[in-house]
């Protein structure tokens, strides 16, 4: 008749047989214990009934790692089976099993379910209950990086039902309850989280209609937390995808969820030696081209709030497009804590290195929730108003495919601002970023020849750039930094290479103007009240060098002459031509020029687009103070030969 049955027996399989063998698989571990049992009976009846019983037991399993991430506990596992086959109906009777660490459990699952060998269809139950930390743990270890999952329940109730010839079906929940990461510091974690996901769907005639997947958040007083994704997806095609689906929410708040992640994360622009770091360079290699193999697919999204710590998003609407090869996203509009966002982008996937149109257009977007959202180190330290219109088009992202491809230009314009670059005032110590290092050399000589210290400790007020690629080359037709004490403006080209951390700063000229009261404690302007706001100081700085290295040069003999010049010119007036001469000879020598010359670089500041405040005018010496007084405010120490010193 054909019919047989058998039996496996496995007794306590432990560690001297099993690190030999796994020696190789664990690395830096070592097998410290284990115990495998196994007990399974089978029999085969082509008359009758055939059928598979057994139970896998996995003891006191425990892990030594140097690290000591692994669990000091030894895991246990039991899985129990019991299935049938008769008449090409295949049955899972029994499925079942349970994880434990130590004494506690970890989860247990449960499965059942049948199907037809000849009609291929057939049916199946899926329960998973409390799988939680226990189990969870010493897998996710390494995963969370710096932090502990202390808390975690995962249930799911779900079913599903396949027929070829009819409709199959999918349905049920999945819930994480009491979700608690910590950090491995001992610091506090959110409070526990929770999600829900109920999904019911079904497939005829290749058709998938997505009739519910709603995902569920814990509620806050800001949102409802509820978001919906519904729609049809058609796979008629065999080489492609289409449908239409819609993603909708009428209020989130991702809050608790991104502190989740980033609790514990110690928020920092520091880079090491005060070097400057730009982003690395490019590839050599563009990326291949993609086939997507999907189209027409259309993605509507619309999302009445969003909350993000103190980040506002408000009626947003997106609608993404595919078609074979090609990305289209438009409209995609927002509000940003009140400000009005809009982006429109085209990207064609199907060609090595990609195609790519860009626009991005932002008005007054206030940068202090965004940044004390996204960056708490910064806190403090961002305020403003920004305004952002960007047009870029290209083709790869290779350096070299940026230098023939890449055009566009961008304006950025930050009004009401408060933007401190040492950072300071807030506690945040750090010198290395990019920006604060290179400020730093362009006004260290500035400060100390002037005895001036917190010259630059003035935060922005006003920030304005506007800048144009194309052919290689980056312009920059003007940028204007200003603050309560300073003007900065520069103007010049980029010249761009491979790779784009060598690309070449073309010796921008930087132009300074100190606020008129200030120039005027170091009596380079009259206090006297004047109209122009801000005294240029003579044209000494430039920036050279490339991205990665940048090379600040300073004309240090025309600062310091300018200096000799203003004191020069105040005591010929009170003492008369003799000290005057003396000064002027002394200003000549270390200047490198005559009094009449050093001084002329001595000029009013304009900014053009600033605000009225900051238009710069002629700037006058006749009003100076007495000579007692300008001889107790020049300099000191250091002097201005000191000056000479600075690399």
């Amino acid at each position: 008749s054909g019919a047989g049955q058998g039996a496996l027996r496995v007794n306590d399989l432990n560690q001297n047989v099993l690190q030999p063998l796994l020696a190789s698989a664990l690395g830096d571990k070592k097998l410290s214990s284990a115990s495998i049992s196994l007990n399974a009976d089978a029999r085969y009846d082509p008359a009758g009934e055939s059928g598979v019983k057994g139970e896998l037991q996995v003891v006191d399993l425990l892990l030594i790692d140097p690290l000591g991430e692994l669990p000091k506990k030894p895991l246990t596992a039991v899985v129990k089976l019991d299935g049938s086959l008769r008449d090409n109906r295949a049955e899972i009777r029994q499925f079942i099993g349970y994880v434990k660490q130590g004494e506690l459990l970890g989860g247990s699952f449960d499965v059942k379910g049948d199907y037809h060998l000849t009609q291929r269809g057939g049916q199946v139950e899926v329960l998973l209950t409390d799988l939680n930390q226990n189990a969870l743990a010493p897998l996710l270890g390494r995963a969370l990086g710096g932090k502990k999952l202390e808390s975690v329940s995962i249930n799911l109730n779900g079913s599903a039902r396949y027929d070829p010839q009819g409709e199959s079906t999918a349905n049920g929940e999945l819930q994480v309850l009491n979700l608690v990461v910590g950090d491995a510091g001992g610091d506090a974690a959110p409070g526990p989280l929770t999600l829900a996901l109920q999904f019911d769907g079904s497939l005829a005639r290749q058709v998938v209609a997505l009739r519910k997947f709603d995902l569920m958040l814990n509620e806050t007083p800001r949102a409802r937390q509820q978001l919906q994704l519904a729609g049809n997806v058609d796979l008629a095609r065999s080489n492609r995808v289409g449908g239409d689906l819609k993603l909708t929410a009428e209020s989130l708040d991702l809050t608790p969820y991104y502190e989740l992640f980033a609790s514990g994360k110690k928020a920092t622009n520091h880079v090491e030696s005060g070097q400057l770091h730009p982003a690395s360079a490019a590839s050599k290699t563009e990326p291949d081209a993609t086939e997507l193999r999907v189209g027409p697919l259309v993605i509507d999204a619309a999302i009445k709030h969003l909350y993000l710590r103190e980040i506002e998003v408000a009626d947003f609407t997106a609608a993404v497009q595919i078609e074979t090869n090609t990305v289209v996203i438009a409209p995609f509009n927002l509000t940003l804590n009140g400000a009005a966002v809009s982006l429109s982008a085209t990207a064609n996937l199907g060609v090595p290195g990609y195609e790519y149109d860009f626009k991005l257009d932002a008005s007054r977007v206030p940068l202090e929730p965004v940044m004390e959202s996204l960056a708490p180190g910064r806190r403090g330290q961002v305020k403003g108003l920004l305004s952002l219109n960007t047009a870029i088009k290209g083709a790869g992202v290779t350096a070299a495919s940026l230098q023939k491809h890449l055009a566009g230009k961008a304006s950025l314009t930050v009004t009401n601002a408060s933007i401190r670059l040492a950072g300071q005032d807030s506690g945040n110590k750090d010198r290395g970023s990019t920006l604060t290092a290179l400020w730093s050399k362009v006004f260290k000589p500035v400060s100390v020849l002037l005895q001036l210290p917190d010259l630059t400790q003035s935060p922005l007020e006003f920030v304005e750039a506007h800048a144009e690629v194309s052919s290689g080359t980056v312009k920059l037709d003007s940028l204007l930094l200003q603050s309560a004490t300073y003007q900065a403006t520069s103007a010049g080209t980029i010249s761009l290479a491979d790779p784009v951390d060598d690309s070449r700063l073309n010796d921008l000229p930087v132009g300074i103007a100190l606020e008129r009261t200030t120039a005027a404690k170091v009596h380079l302007a009259s206090g006297s009240s004047d109209p122009n706001h801000y005294v240029k100081l003579p044209n000494f700085v430039k920036v050279g060098g490339t991205l990665a290295n940048p090379d600040v040069k300073t004309d240090k003999l025309a600062l310091s002459g300018t200096l000799f010049k203003a004191g020069s010119e105040a005591l010929k007036g009170a003492a008369g031509a003799g000290a005057g001469g003396i000064l002027g000879a002394v200003g000549s020598a270390v200047g490198g020029s005559s009094p009449a010359s050093v001084g002329a670089g001595l000029a009013p500041a304009a900014a053009t687009g600033a605000p009225a405040a900051a238009q710069a005018g002629s700037s006058s010496l006749s009003q100076l103070p007495s000579v007692s007084s300008l001889t107790n405010a020049l300099p000191k120490k250091p002097s201005a030969t000191d000056l000479l010193k600075f690399k």
